[in-house]
């Protein structure tokens, strides 16, 4: 999933189909610009700025009706229902796909929810608020049994969050440690990941090398 510049300016779809993850086909899906997929039900569900779509078998899509002007950047399946998180703290639930209801994450308006994963029956979604006093990014870490309701459990580090994942009991954050100089502008970062068993206690831990870690997936040992 991703996006392209069409010729007019605007932003167009990307979507493509592998049965091996080697050998990929593009698909004319006809979809605005994508940020983020997931599977479950026996459907994915695309989800973009403002937008969402649903599909059986990756190649032929259907809107879904989904009225906020929020752009959305991540989406996680568990637990029998959907959860997208966005921009402005918005975070939408549904159980099909199809129909929306948004939520009160409790975070403010100023903070953007990159990345949410489900595991060990808990939701965790990340991101980062801006502190327009420290002129910096701040972490934001949220809780939620339902995908309904919200808790803030870790914030205030000048973190900048990305992703989310769960595996082998352990929820594993990634993203930059940021550094700015007295004008706000980011000087450096330094690449960190959290973890936590359960959501609630998180241990900050620094990654080395010059990176910028956008991702982060879980592989069972086989």
């Amino acid at each position: 999933m991703g996006d392209a510049v069409n010729p007019d300016l605007t932003s167009g779809g990307v979507v493509l189909t592998s049965l091996d993850g080697v050998e990929w086909s593009p698909v004319a899906s006809g979809l605005p610009g994508l940020a983020t997929v997931t599977y479950g039900k026996g459907v994915f569900v695309a989800a973009g700025t403002a937008f969402v779509a649903t599909s059986a078998d990756g190649i032929a899509w259907a809107p879904s009706p989904f009225d906020s002007p929020r752009r959305l950047f991540g989406i996680a399946y568990g637990d029998d229902r959907f959860v997208i998180t966005g921009g402005h703290g918005s975070i939408f639930t549904s159980s099909d796909g199809v129909e929306w209801t948004s939520r009160n994450s409790g975070v403010s308006g100023v903070t953007f929810l990159r990345g949410v994963a489900h595991g060990g029956g808990l939701f965790v979604a990340v991101g980062d608020e801006y502190d327009t006093a420290a002129k910096s990014s701040v972490s934001t870490i949220i809780t939620s049994p339902n995908g309904a309701d919200w808790t803030v459990q870790h914030s205030g580090e000048s973190q900048s969050l990305s992703d989310v994942a769960y595996g082998g009991g352990t929820f594993v954050v990634i993203g930059q440690n940021e550094r700015t100089d007295e004008n706000g502008n980011v000087g450096s970062a330094v690449p960190v990941a959290l973890t936590s068993r359960d959501g609630t206690e998180w241990e900050t831990v620094e990654v080395a090398g010059d990176l910028w870690l956008r991702g982060v997936t879980y592989r069972p040992a086989t």
